[in-house]
């Protein structure tokens, strides 16, 4: 999803609120996924269409969304850290932040709640 798509969090839904214990579930099945060398079912991540007809908007998922992402950035910095610049901008470009072509601003590929976004960015 946040490959191909920039995507949001309408104002309307819940702010994000995973507790430590959610996000260790989380990573403990990537890591298992890991291990076993499988594909991992993220769960069912439901979009609809809001005011801005170009970005869909996330009615489910956003948590798990919200909490991959901030996994990808920290992927991002552990190889920033190291100086393996290409990859950590590939997991930059790729998950993270498109550039507006018009405007030539970073945008993100997840926007959440008025209330999230700008800790979370």
């Amino acid at each position: 999803m946040l490959a191909h798509n920039r995507l949001a969090v309408p104002v309307n839904q819940r702010e994000y609120a995973w507790e430590e214990e959610h996000v260790k579930d989380l990573l403990q099945d990537f890591a298992n996924a890991v291990a076993r060398d499988i594909s991992y079912f993220l769960g069912t991540i439901v979009l609809t269409h809001g005011k801005n007809k170009d970005l869909p908007e996330v009615s489910d998922g956003q948590q798990r969304l919200a909490t991959t992402t901030i996994l990808i950035a920290a992927i991002r910095d552990y190889f920033y850290e190291r100086g393996d610049i290409k990859r950590a901008e590939y997991r930059e470009q790729e998950y993270l932040n498109n550039t507006d072509l018009e405007s030539e601003q970073i945008v993100p590929k997840l926007k959440l709640n008025i209330d999230d976004n700008e800790f979370f960015i």
